[in-house]
């Protein structure tokens, strides 16, 4: 805080003139009046630096917390466990996965027979002309309307939604004089016997060129049937495309399922644990000088010492999806060591996965995907109700908003005080100059009182030596 000085009333004049005792009060009354209210200017001054640096310090703190709970976040989804893969023996048998997490099998598929669409053929007197046709009913349905060219035809079999397609086709035929035109509509419906159709014309049923085909499978040694060529039910999270395999061959199917993105994030929880703990530790210790931020919540020690129990605790605390074994993080592998430090011992982890790895994955996410906060506590994956519980802590109504909101409170009833000592510095100054200008004054009329006298003495003893 700085004195204006330019505030001295008649002390400048008396200065000016040259006049008084010669003592500069200007640095006389600056010094007694800092001296009389600095003291109390730099305690306040060093609390509010105090509870600035204390704001920092939350919000690092904040930080390092939120990487944990982020950290966590990113295995509470099932899907985000593991990583599956099927391959086939060959590539005629395109194959792919349909979910996340499959089991480790292998499979033998023969085809036997491939699923095949009725198609059926419908003659047309030319490409312009139905007019052998008296009527035309296909899948129970009556297209034909007086006057119909073989295109209508085929726009009114389209439009009707049949579960068909309708297209003219020119077959040609053989004949005495070499090929001649032989028009008509080709009907296709879709693949198996669930799939065929009826056509009638002229009161006589229409035979299918091709009839409806299921396709025959003989999977594992079992025979079996579908409708069509893309099979999604046989092998689980599995879809098999059959429509470029051969009939007759037989392929291999392999599947199998892993868990190193759980195991990679685990890993990954370890280090930003630790690294938080870190951040905890320097935060509270007021000696270090490691960065500008440590030790500025060293007298938060409260806060400091229930935080670091809190977030201890999240490996220890059970799952209320949890089955069988597996009920918390301890039991995958984690552990502390004696200075604190977080450790994961992998050979416990492999052997929970290897053992039991839908009681992992129903403890850390209730066996769900996209799992809602709103879910009942009981329904609640481990890694979901840790991650709401630091949620909490970080929230505008939670604990550390609490402290910065707290904090800043403080520093700003200390820009109040300050102001005020501020303003009463300035008055303990003007009040130091306006005495000593007084004094100045007094000074300055006593030695002209002297002067008079002394030469008052010195005319009556002239007057006497005479």
């Amino acid at each position: 805080m700085a004195i204006d000085t330019s505030k001295t009333g008649s002390a400048s004049i008396v200065k000016a003139l040259q006049l008084g005792s010669g003592v500069d009060i200007k640095a006389l009354a600056k010094g007694l009046s800092e001296a009389e209210n600095q003291p109390r200017i730099d305690a306040i001054t060093k609390k509010k630096s105090t509870a600035e640096s204390s704001i920092s310090g939350y919000g690092i703190l904040s930080t390092a917390v939120y990487s944990i709970k982020d950290s966590f976040e990113s295995f509470k989804n099932k899907s985000s466990l593991s990583a599956s893969s099927v391959n086939s023996s060959s590539t005629q048998l395109q194959v792919s996965t349909t979910r996340s997490a499959l089991a480790t099998a292998s499979h033998s598929l023969q085809v036997v027979t491939l699923a095949k669409p009725q198609v059926s053929f419908v003659r047309m007197d030319s490409a312009t002309s139905a007019a052998n046709l008296n009527s035309l009913t296909v899948a129970g349905t009556e297209l034909l309307t007086a006057g119909d060219t073989p295109e209508k035809l085929v726009a009114a079999i389209n439009a009707a939604d049949l579960g068909l397609t309708a297209s003219l086709v020119n077959r040609k035929q053989s004949g005495s004089s070499g090929l001649v035109d032989n028009w008509g509509i080709v009907l296709q419906g879709d693949t198996g016997t669930a799939n065929a159709f009826a056509v009638t014309t002229n009161g006589s049923a229409v035979s299918p060129s091709q009839p409806a085909v299921d396709a025959q499978l003989n999977f594992n040694g079992i025979a079996v049937y579908r409708g069509s060529n893309r099979v999604d039910d046989l092998v689980d999270g599995v879809s098999i495309d059959l429509r470029n395999a051969t009939e007759g061959a037989s392929y291999g199917i392999r599947t199998q399922s892993d868990y190193v993105p759980l195991k990679t994030a685990l890993k990954d929880l370890v280090a930003v644990y630790n690294e938080a703990m870190g951040v905890l530790e320097e935060l509270g210790n007021k000696d270090s000088k490691a960065s500008e931020f440590s030790g500025t919540l060293s007298r938060d020690k409260t806060l400091l010492n229930g935080l670091r129990s809190q977030l201890r605790g999240l490996f220890s605390a059970s799952s209320a999806t949890a089955k069988g074994d597996y009920s918390s993080l301890r039991d995958l592998g984690f552990s502390f060591d004696r200075d604190g430090a977080l450790e994961l011992n992998t050979d416990v982890l492999d052997k929970a996965l290897a053992d039991a790895p839908d009681a992992v994955t129903r403890m850390l996410t209730a066996g769900l995907d996209n799992q809602s906060k709103w879910a009942a506590t009981q329904d609640r994956g481990l890694t979901l109700e840790i991650s709401l519980q630091l949620s909490e802590l970080l929230a505008s109504y939670g604990l550390f908003a609490q402290r910065v909101s707290s904090a800043q409170t403080q520093v700003n009833d200390y820009k109040e005080q300050l102001l005020r000592l501020e303003t009463r510095l300035q008055k303990s100054y003007e009040k130091y100059i306006e005495q000593f200008a007084a004094l100045e004054s007094f000074v300055e009329k006593s030695r002209g009182i002297g002067k008079y006298l002394e030469g008052q003495f010195k005319s009556m003893q002239n007057m006497y030596d005479d």
